[in-house]
């Protein structure tokens, strides 16, 4: 069978299939095979807080979000993509068609294509990223993501992927950040700035921020990343391609505030790195840039979660252990 006879099979049957079982079947998929960090959603997210997907995309990071979190809102400029995540979200979710920026008003959005069909992992705000595609563009609202209505909430994750606009999107979220002291996921690679990722990273090492990447299943410190070792032009995962297990290009923050949280990280994803199980408060490449520098550890029972200070609510409110994501529960 010629692959665009079997990409119209594929099409046809998905259109028989209701839309809230291919979103389940789409989070298997890329639970198994997709981003690393999908992993951490159970452990990075509380079911009291709220969590926001940045650039939802086809919104996978939202419907594991929202297993997790007492409600989440989804980020998305693309208008055909909100129609598609408004039929097969959950109720928890909340969508809303807008791009994050540091900015408010219309813009114009950009999406790239591929013979003639849209690209929609790739549109961005940025009019110089993915030059290499043919662009169609349109106007679509932006706003700070401070000013969402959302008074009284604490934020427990945010995940950025905006291709090449991720600046831009955090220098419109300072005020959840100091609120809430979220824990962020952030898309960030150098082929879209000359600048990034490393832009990124002290953006958020000035608010005592600690960063992390994962490499071939394994936990390591923001200090070890180099472009040119963990973001090699040959490792770029191709449209519609299987991603390298050699190229890194989403980060890890987390706030010392929130106690325990790296250690059920490194429950998932194990720490090879000495530097990041002493938790320098300053990390390597990055002395200039000091964030607050108590010792946040507390000790864990053997494979269990901890228990949350008092302040915060309990270890159940956080996801299963790892290994305890079933398939019957998506």
């Amino acid at each position: 069978m010629t692959q665009p006879v079997a990409a119209k099979l594929e099409m046809a049957l998905k259109s028989l299939l209701p839309k809230k079982l291919l979103m389940r079947l789409r989070v298997l998929r890329e639970l198994k095979r997709g981003e690393p960090e999908l992993k951490l959603v159970r452990c990075i997210c509380n079911r009291s807080e709220l969590s926001i997907d940045v650039g939802a995309n086809r919104g996978v990071y939202a419907f594991l979000f929202s297993k997790y979190s007492a409600h989440v809102l989804a980020i998305e400029p693309h208008p055909l993509m909100v129609e598609q995540l408004k039929k097969s979200l959950p109720r928890s979710v909340e969508v809303l068609n807008f791009a994050a920026s540091d900015q408010e008003g219309e813009c114009e959005f950009h999406i790239p294509q591929q013979a003639e069909r849209d690209i929609d992992s790739r549109c961005s705000l940025e009019s110089g990223v993915n030059s290499e595609f043919t662009m169609r563009t349109i106007s679509v609202q932006r706003r700070r993501l401070d000013n969402l209505p959302i008074a009284g909430r604490t934020v427990g994750a945010i995940k950025v992927d905006v291709e090449g606009h991720e600046l831009s999107t955090l220098r419109g979220i300072t005020g959840l950040i100091t609120q809430s002291q979220p824990t962020i996921i952030v898309e960030s690679e150098a082929r879209h700035h000359a600048g990034a990722p490393q832009n990124v990273f002290q953006f958020l090492l000035k608010f005592g921020y600690r960063g992390y990447f994962i490499h071939q299943d394994n936990l390591r410190p923001l200090a070890e990343f180099s472009v040119d070792r963990f973001q090699a032009s040959n490792a770029e995962k191709a449209v519609d391609g299987e991603r390298s297990p050699y190229y890194v290009n989403n980060f890890l923050f987390i706030h010392p505030s929130r106690a325990g949280l790296l250690d059920r990280v490194k429950r998932i994803f194990p720490s090879i790195s000495q530097a990041l199980d002493r938790e320098p408060s300053i990390q390597p490449g990055f002395g200039h840039l000091r964030g607050p520098q108590p010792d946040h550890e507390i000790a864990l029972r053997a494979f269990q979660f901890s228990h949350a200070p008092s302040s915060r609510v309990p270890d159940e409110d956080y996801g299963p252990p790892a290994g305890a994501l079933r398939e019957e529960r998506y």
